[in-house]
Order: structure tokens, then sequence, then C-alpha cells
């Protein structure tokens, strides 16, 4: 839930932005989507993996790395869906 209201806060204002750049021809979308997706690696990848491994272990969960991964695996596919609903929410609703 927090990737959601995450997402919506930043990209509600970035779009705003985004449109009047793209309107002046300052740079296309390929860009633009690209230099975000990079600028998320570290709340798309990075911090799952630390909170993976903080609570995994914690749990008491077994030392075996392919349950690891797949421990990891979810909690990133939970991230990931999180934001895509924040784009989704934030793209339907409008500022204005």
């Amino acid at each position: 839930m927090m990737s959601v209201n995450a997402t919506v806060m930043v990209f509600s204002e970035e779009k705003l932005v985004f449109l009047k750049e793209k309107s002046s021809r300052v740079y296309s979308t390929l860009p633009y989507f690209v230099a975000k997706m990079v600028m998320e690696v570290l709340p798309t990848f990075i911090l799952p993996l630390i909170l993976s491994l903080l609570t995994y272990f914690a749990m008491g969960l077994g030392i075996n790395f392919f349950q690891f991964f797949v421990f990891y695996f979810v909690i990133v596919l939970e991230v990931m869906t999180g934001m895509g609903f924040g784009y989704i929410i934030a793209t339907i609703c409008s500022d204005s």
C-alpha cells in the first residue's frame, strides 16, 4: 500500500512537468521512461532486498537460497504491483 501512495503522490506532480516539457519538445516519452525506471531500481529491488534479509532470517525460515529467493521475489512483485496501481491511479486522476 505504501508503494501505491508514494507513486500516486510523486507521479501526479511529475506528470504536469512531463507534459509541459514534452509539449516544449525538451524530450520525448522514451528518455523520460528509461530515466524513471533507472531511478526506481533502488526502491524496487534494493530496499526489498534489505527488508527480505532482515525479516526472512528473523522469522527463522531456514537457510535455503531458493526459499529466500522466492520470498524476495514475492516482495519485489508486491512492490511492483503497488507501483503499477499507483501509476494507473495517478494517470486516471487529474490534479486540476
